[in-house]
């Protein structure tokens, strides 16, 4: 104490107050939680798309990574060269293709519903993106089916929505078309993607 300045600090006489009395030793007090188990997973009246069902099919840890985290899909899978910014992905080609086919009345006018199509997703198409997308839509306009659209001989419903159950679980989708005619229901389903004959 003596190097310290004695303006800072003051004696004061006298003796110490006691110690107050220590506290119990021992192992520090716990928090006690109650033990609860895992909840088990309830599958009554879950739903299902059909494009979840057919990405299961296809790969279970696809279906996973992207229905259950909800990743996005990586691009690519379309038109053109690899590394080429005018490519066009599965996701408009599918969504081309189906404006086409939800418009077309009259085969002439499939070039200039294409061209509609893809410039309503924001796409330009080159002469040979243009014909690969009229060559899937030219099936289509080859069947039967059309046929019958054509001639007016029913009534034709689009993007008719449906839930099936199945089991516990519910099996929900889009349909493209339903046509109601001389044969009965007839439902029509546009896929552009991997689908073949087998399915």
């Amino acid at each position: 104490m003596d190097s310290v300045d004695q303006e800072l600090y003051q004696v004061v006489p006298g003796d110490l107050p006691p110690l107050e009395e220590q506290p119990p030793q021992g192992e520090p007090a716990r928090l006690e939680l109650p033990r609860l188990l895992p909840l088990q997973p309830q599958y009554d009246q879950v739903p299902f798309s059909v494009t979840e069902l057919m990405n299961y099919d296809r790969c279970p840890r696809y279906y996973y990574l992207r229905h259950i985290l909800g990743l996005p899909e990586r691009g690519g899978g379309g038109f053109g060269d690899p590394g080429d910014s005018s490519r066009i992905s599965a996701t408009q080609r599918g969504s081309i293709v189906h404006r086409v086919v939800e418009q077309i009345m009259d085969p002439a006018h499939l070039r200039g519903l294409v061209e509609h199509a893809a410039a309503v997703e924001g796409v330009e198409l080159d002469a040979r993106q243009q014909a690969q997308l009229e060559e899937i839509i030219q099936p289509y306009l080859n069947s039967e089916f059309f046929a019958r659209v054509q001639q007016g001989a029913g009534s034709l419903y689009r993007e008719r929505s449906f839930v099936v159950p199945a089991g516990g679980f519910l099996i929900n989708g889009l349909v493209d078309q339903v046509f109601v005619g001389d044969r009965g229901i007839e439902i029509v389903d546009f896929k552009t993607n991997w689908i073949g004959l087998i399915r």
